[in-house]
């Protein structure tokens, strides 16, 4: 429900570690933001982002900062959970008996 609130300008202009603009979104959500180490690695919670939004909330702020690093939030248990973004990861395609890609339109495909 806190994510809901609105925030009428949020503006971080300076580059700063996301890890350190999390502890921020964790107060004016007032609920933990937490992530498995095994999952999200330091390399994306150390990466700087930036954001200046105005007329927003606290979600808006927290989904803008995440998609800048490659990861995406669920709500489990009364926490909010940082997980890697699953379109980051892109999907293998396998060829088709008559060779032709799963996942998209035959028309897309070049004639042979």
């Amino acid at each position: 429900a806190k994510l809901r609130q609105k925030i009428a300008r949020f503006d971080q202009s300076k580059p700063v570690a996301l890890v350190k603009l999390l502890d921020t979104v964790e107060e004016l959500a007032g609920v933990p933001i937490v992530w498995d180490l095994d999952r999200v690695d330091d390399e994306q919670l150390q990466k700087p982002v930036t954001l200046q939004l105005k007329q927003t909330t606290v979600g808006e702020i927290l989904d803008t900062l995440l998609k800048q690093v490659g990861l995406e939030r669920r709500t489990v248990e009364g926490k909010i959970e940082l997980l890697p973004r699953t379109e980051a990861v892109p999907r293998p395609w396998r060829l088709c008996k008559n060779r032709r890609l799963k996942g998209f339109p035959s028309e897309s495909l070049p004639r042979q």
